[in-house]
């Protein structure tokens, strides 16, 4: 999208585009939290930054583009989101991708060509469409995100190398406990034996008929949850499509070589290593791939008689000497080209390496990286031209100019939408927004929601790639059924909670009875004429026998063997006797059954403790790569924006 396309860094670094978010899965919630132990001072950070990590600055502008945007939804000013702590949640974000970003490079997680182009390829072939080419496919979805081919490379490359780091973090942290796997078998796979009895709230007779009082307040209680009519709400919109928007931007040859010579540095590659490896998670493993190599094989040929296949297995792969992680450089000390190295332990797994060439330090030339450099600079043109663009909207919206009124050199489609309730629904059921994708109509409802009387929204981005602002034209204000239309339900609904009220009271004294030796499950089976349930073998998970429900489970499982507890139906209340119990071992061996499900718990385990590990990984990182925060050029900042607004 090409509000998203605005935060860029310099030129050079292959971790510097994100698609998807950092790692592209669970991490993705984890960039984002709040971090406030990022900011330890601003020395060292330049007047023109907001941050500083290691080499890479965050600057103003970036930044407050990236701020706009994430409080865009809340319609709220940035000043006022200054005040509020939110520019440094913002900030702590931004610092975190950057933190990861670094942490990947210095772990030499590049993909080679054949690995990205096996790696595009599986991103694009589900979307192609029958009959179509991967090529039309790729364009288009450059055309749906806003990204140039070189850029979304770049972001399938990171997705993947963080993938992989992700996986190896995740590797590293996989203990595997077998006596605890045994204890939650036995406390997942325990079972109950009751006896029931069940008494409906039906049998409860001569409840006297209630008095209009007693209706209508009953009806007061009721009518918000039941008799509700929701709020409607029709607007006004206006969009603006960033695809229909012919920008004609042209890089000139002047302007490429100004960047490759300002940002040489970037295009500097240290001495590197090029590297054949097997990269695996057992110890095991890489003896056995290592011990094959002695023998005779091919790295390639031994990995795949290990493990299967060469999903584990990388060939010559370049890495940066400098940037290497120590226990990989310290085993290839004698720099002996094409000799197998024993396996090496490090936080990715265990490696069996050889070195098959050391390329020396160089300096990309400018024909190598004047497409490249073009093509950032084309984004970065377009970022900046359309920031403009919508900026000019965003203001004429806020400073209250009219729909019909707003000017500029971008279409501004103005249409209506019908009065809808909260979940977007019509007065007949029907959609008000199913002319809007999928993926939009969450944001387009809350935002609607959120507006006051005759109050224009800001410009919102939706994830599209759209952009939309909402003036709110009409309100229907919640209202309600009247007592008049509703009095017959009242007056059953008043009579069905009498008698469920009366009902437990009954089963209550029976319930004492039973626990004082009173009565038996026989004696009150046979005075009220009750037949008496006998279930079997309840779990504590899974299916369970009817008339029992998951709502009964929990009663069932806390009552003493021998005791007795009272569940409720809904229509009726029942009594359940605790007859039996079982606590599963597992046997010596294990039968086929009993492995399978410790196989799973153990993998729920790993799970588990997988994910703690690397939230705390993520936490690591600022202190591994921590970031200086320029706090006065915010405040200085931010006070100005809202002077001058």
């Amino acid at each position: 999208m090409v509000m998203q396309s605005l935060r860029r860094g310099a030129f050079g670094g292959f971790l510097k585009y994100i698609l998807l978010g950092i790692l592209g899965m669970a991490v993705g919630g984890l960039v984002v939290m709040d971090v406030r132990g990022v900011f330890t001072g601003g020395s060292g950070v330049s007047s023109t930054d907001v941050a500083k990590i290691e080499s890479t600055a965050i600057g103003i502008r970036d930044f407050d583009r990236a701020l706009r945007r994430s409080i865009a939804r809340y319609n709220i000013p940035v000043e006022q989101a200054h005040q509020l702590g939110i520019t440094k949640e913002v900030l702590s974000g931004e610092i975190r991708k950057q933190q990861l970003m670094i942490e990947a490079k210095n772990m030499g997680l590049e993909i080679g060509r054949e690995a990205l182009a096996s790696k595009v390829a599986e991103v694009i072939r589900p979307q192609v469409p029958e009959g179509g080419s991967m090529k039309d496919t790729l364009e288009q979805i450059l055309r749906y995100q806003g990204m140039t081919e070189p850029d979304f490379l770049k972001a399938v490359r990171v997705e993947t190398s963080n993938a992989l780091m992700m996986n190896a973090i995740h590797t590293g942290f996989a203990p595997e406990s077998q006596d605890q796997a045994k204890a939650l078998y036995t406390f997942q796979s325990q079972t109950r034996d009751v006896e029931l009895l069940i008494f409906p709230n039906k049998d409860i007779k001569d409840i006297e008929s209630p008095k209009e009082e007693q209706l209508k307040r009953l009806y007061d209680a009721l009518k918000a949850q039941n008799y509700e009519i929701p709020e409607y709400r029709s607007v006004q919109y206006g969009i603006i499509d960033p695809n229909t928007i012919n920008l004609n931007l042209k890089i000139e040859e002047d302007e490429l070589k100004k960047a490759y010579e300002d940002n040489i540095k970037s295009f500097a590659v240290g001495e590197q290593f090029i590297l054949t490896q097997a990269l695996v998670t057992e110890e095991a493993q890489a003896n056995a791939i290592y011990k094959a190599t002695q023998d005779g094989k091919d790295l390639k040929a031994a990995t795949i008689t290990v493990i299967g296949d060469e999903k584990r297995f990388y060939e010559n792969i370049p890495f940066e000497v400098d940037m290497m992680l120590p226990p990989l450089l310290d085993a290839l000390d004698g720099r002996e080209i094409d000799k197998v190295m024993p396996p090496v332990k490090t936080m990715l797994g265990y490696h069996i390496v050889k070195l098959t060439n050391i390329l020396p330090p160089s300096t990309r030339s400018f024909a190598e990286v004047k497409l490249s450099i073009e093509s950032e600079l084309l984004a970065e043109k377009k970022a900046e031209a359309m920031y403009e663009v919508i900026q000019n909207i965003e203001k004429q919206i806020i400073n209250g100019t009219a729909f019909e009124d707003i000017s500029g050199d971008v279409k501004f489609d103005i249409s209506n939408l019908d009065l809808m309730d909260s979940t977007g629904n019509k007065k007949d059921g029907s959609s008000a927004i199913n002319a809007f994708e999928e993926g939009d109509q969450a944001m387009i409802i809350q935002t609607i929601y959120d507006l006051n009387k005759d109050e224009e929204s800001m410009l919102y981005e939706l994830p599209s790639g759209r952009f939309i602002a909402f003036n709110l034209s009409a309100v229907e204000p919640v209202s309600y059924q009247p007592y008049e239309s509703v009095e017959d339900a009242i007056k059953k609904q008043f009579i069905e909670d009498q008698q469920a009220a009366d009902n437990k009271m009954r089963v209550q004294k029976f319930l004492a009875e039973l626990e004082t030796g009173g009565s038996s499950f026989a004696s009150l089976s046979r005075d009220n004429n009750k037949t008496v349930q006998t279930l079997k073998n309840i779990g504590i998970q899974g299916n369970i026998p009817a008339p029992l429900t998951e709502t009964q489970r929990p009663t069932i499982f806390t009552t003493t063997y021998q005791g007795y507890s009272i569940v409720n139906f809904g229509d009726s209340f029942g009594l359940i006797h605790v007859i039996g119990y079982s606590f599963p071992e597992v046997s010596n061996p294990p039968t086929d059954e009993q492995k399978t499900t410790l196989e799973a718990i153990k993998a729920q385990l790993s799970t588990e403790v997988r994910d703690e590990a690397f939230q705390a990984y993520i936490h690591r990182l600022n202190t591994v790569h921590p970031a200086k925060v320029n706090q006065s050029l915010l405040d200085k900042y931010y006070k100005k924006q809202d002077e001058t607004n």
